[in-house]
């Protein structure tokens, strides 16, 4: 148990130093942090990482997965004791009351007392932001991509200005778990592609439709 959660915590850091290499090799870049802090130590260490490394531009950190606005608790506390207030927390979707063994740091901390901006609606606010920015913005996913598939869900065009680098499995299994399922991180991220990609593609069969209507009504047109 102690292996796997040291496998855990590698894993995680690797995500954020991939970002990292790819940081110093160009200009400081946008990211956006979608973890689900509170169950073990992983995610606090890579904010810690990310937050102190002036390659990156940190957007928003956003709560993912069970009690989220627990996590984001633990999230305003931690940024507010290092002086990183100018971070915006988003809450992310909620599932349960579950938070994790460290919500018992944060669970006295009021959200609203934040310096910061927190925003209630925190999977809009990272689509805001990726559609706004003039440059990719990369999400550093590790956490279960509950928050990612609601954003594509709700506005698929954000692909084109998006970079994912995601935490989804565990090295030892190779995104299959010991009882031979996929890991519940990538296997929810595969869902929510496949459904994006049946929705996309039910959209452009109904617009060719329509075009091709509209086609046959012009040439009857013309024709008399």
């Amino acid at each position: 148990k102690r292996k796997g959660k040291q496998m855990k915590l590698t894993c995680t850091l690797v995500v954020v130093l991939a970002v990292f290499t790819t940081a110093i090799l160009s200009a400081s870049i946008p990211v956006i942090i979608d973890t689900d802090i509170g169950n073990d130590c992983d995610d606090s260490w890579a904010i810690a990482l990310a937050v102190s490394s002036p390659e990156f531009d940190v957007k928003m950190i956003l709560s993912a997965t069970y009690n989220t606005y627990g996590r984001a608790q633990i999230i305003a506390k931690y940024l507010q004791e290092i002086g990183r207030t100018e971070i915006p927390v988003g809450i992310g979707i909620s599932q349960n009351d579950f938070v994790g063994p460290l919500f018992g740091w944060a669970q006295d901390y009021n959200l609203s007392s934040y310096p910061g901006k927190v925003y209630k609606d925190g999977v809009q606010a990272a689509i805001d932001i990726i559609s706004n920015s003039s440059t990719p913005v990369t999400v550093i996913a590790i956490a279960p991509t509950t928050n990612i598939g609601e954003m594509l869900n709700r506005n698929p065009a954000i692909v084109k200005n998006v970079n994912i680098v995601a935490m989804s499995g565990d090295i030892h299994s190779c995104m299959i778990n010991s009882t031979g399922r996929i890991y519940f991180k990538f296997r929810y991220y595969l869902q929510r592609i496949n459904t994006n990609l049946k929705k996309q593609k039910k959209q452009k069969k109904k617009k060719k439709k329509k075009k091709t209507k509209k086609n046959k009504k012009n040439r009857v047109l013309n024709s008399t």
